[in-house]
């Protein structure tokens, strides 16, 4: 039982910790079936609940360089 609740607690203070350290986010994304890409939603009109959406965050590149470390 404590084999599971150590990795569970890890990953939830690391969660906690890149979660309250980032702003509102930078930019939402909508997928475009006609190009079939990700494309910056300009209106809010446009939103639909069948659709998905990535809400983004800016990072400098050193940033993103030690996230990806951190995932592998």
């Amino acid at each position: 039982m404590l084999e599971i609740f150590i990795p569970f607690a890890a990953g939830y203070l690391f969660a906690r910790l890149i979660i309250t350290r980032q702003t509102p986010c930078d930019r939402i994304l909508g997928w475009n079936r006609d190009c079939l890409g990700w494309r910056p939603v300009v209106s809010p009109d446009s939103f639909r609940p069948e659709n998905k959406y990535l809400v983004c965050y800016e990072v400098d590149g050193e940033t993103a360089e030690s996230l990806i470390r951190l995932i592998n």
